[in-house]
């Protein structure tokens, strides 16, 4: 299963990397989404299995969402990292939350989590802003590259 994400991620990282076409600010696109709408319900669902992955198990929820607001939302790459950061904040606070309500943990594994989170965010909001968009494709769809390949080698070579 591994192997086949592995794939994916890198296949969608070609994607990226290639991309050309300049897609209008998410402010200034109008969404014609209505209850009728297929690409609401599908957009519906695709966010809560998202959200269902990366809160329950933890896994890839930052990436999947990304994905999501380039692919189905057409954002444009800086937009997409920052509200998928945004998200994963929430979800990463909800899972958190329930994991001290639940196990016994460590305070100081809690703060340096938080103080890690915090650092992560702003350092890839301030990295994300000094690229123009093309370049940032780029760097976006080579770090997929690269993290789908050592994936899909991690479980085809033992």
């Amino acid at each position: 299963m591994f192997a086949i994400t592995g794939l994916i991620t890198v296949f969608t990282g070609i994607g990226i990397f290639r991309r050309k076409r300049k897609f209008k600010s998410i402010t200034k696109l109008e969404f014609n989404f209505s209850l009728k709408s297929l690409k609401f319900w599908l957009a519906i669902l695709l966010s809560f299995g998202v959200g269902l992955v990366g809160g329950a198990l933890g896994a890839a929820g930052g990436i999947s969402l990304l994905l999501l607001l380039i692919l189905l939302f057409r954002f444009e790459i800086h937009e997409a990292i920052g509200t998928s950061v945004f998200i994963m904040f929430f979800i990463a606070l909800a899972g958190s939350l329930t994991h001290f309500y639940l196990i016994d943990f460590k305070i100081p594994l809690l703060i340096s989590a938080i103080a890690g989170g915090i650092v992560g965010a702003f350092f890839s909001a301030r990295l994300a802003n000094f690229f123009k968009e093309g370049t940032l494709n780029k760097i976006s769809g080579l770090i997929l590259i690269i993290l789908g390949l050592v994936t899909f080698l991690r479980e085809v070579i033992p």
